[in-house]
């Protein structure tokens, strides 16, 4: 592969093993913990990357929790939802609650981690209970210790499954 200008560029190596996982990191937009949303992102990323070993992840950054454009793509199969922000006069929250919980819903081999324990407690345990889900088995709350992380997705990731 060559570079406009000549100079040779070395493509991406394949992954050595485990699988290459299309996840869709969703934080919020004004960042958080003195953390800018880049940061946030990349911080998800080399967490859950490190956790999911051997396994690639193929990281995009959706805009909001619902499908098209700027929401999350299609084939994504783990999404980081650490949107613990509040927006007062909005429904923002309450929005991507219900989208992270139908895509669950819709996407019963993929899975949803949410990194705030508000958020889920308050926001995507309610909508769960309010659509009749309660304990749904691809959605959890992760502490950041990764022990959350179901031992059916973990096989995954290791290409066992």
């Amino acid at each position: 592969m060559k570079r406009p200008h000549g100079n040779l560029v070395t493509p991406p190596k394949p992954p050595t093993g485990g699988r290459v996982i299309k996840t869709a990191i969703i934080v919020d937009m004004m960042g958080a913990g003195g953390k800018s949303p880049e940061e946030e992102v990349e911080q998800h990323k080399e967490f859950y990357g490190d956790l999911l070993a051997p396994a690639t992840l193929d990281v995009h950054r959706p805009y909001h929790a619902g499908g098209g454009k700027h929401g999350i793509q299609d084939g994504t199969e783990l999404i980081v939802y650490d949107f613990g922000g509040m927006m007062p006069g909005s429904s923002l929250m309450e929005d991507n609650a219900r989208q992270v919980v139908k895509w669950a819903q819709d996407h019963p081999s993929g899975l949803v981690v949410v990194a705030s324990s508000y958020t889920f407690r308050v926001y995507v345990e309610a909508e769960m209970a309010d659509v009749g889900l309660d304990g749904l088995h691809n959605v959890v709350c992760d502490d950041g210790s990764g022990e959350a992380i179901p031992e059916w997705f973990l096989n995954y990731a290791k290409g066992e499954g």
